[in-house]
């Protein structure tokens, strides 16, 4: 499944899960992308060609702030997407600019 779908569903994951993405050309949105229960709870082997990406309950929290930060607006896949990328890039929260 695409990353950019995967993040639709992200509120239905428990928090113990993890976002992993195929990394062959870098992570974008439409990198596939799987939630598998995190390897230091479960022991799960983390699939080849996948690289961790972020704890579901991180995700959550980054777009509960998003939300919150733009009078409770919820986002698109696109801005999760935004959202989770620049707090990866920048460890922070993506200002809202309007």
């Amino acid at each position: 499944m695409k990353l950019i779908y995967l993040l639709d569903w992200i509120e239905t994951f428990d928090d113990e899960y993890a976002l992993y993405a195929s990394s062959n050309r870098g992570v974008n949105e439409n990198s596939e992308a799987i939630a598998i229960k995190s390897h230091y709870i479960s022991g799960t082997e983390i699939p080849e060609g996948m690289k961790y990406l972020i704890d579901v309950e991180l995700a959550k929290e980054i777009l509960i702030v998003w939300s919150d930060w733009r009078q409770g607006r919820k986002p698109s896949s696109h801005e999760k997407y935004q959202a989770i990328q620049y707090y990866l890039e920048n460890d922070a929260y993506l200002p809202n600019e309007t």
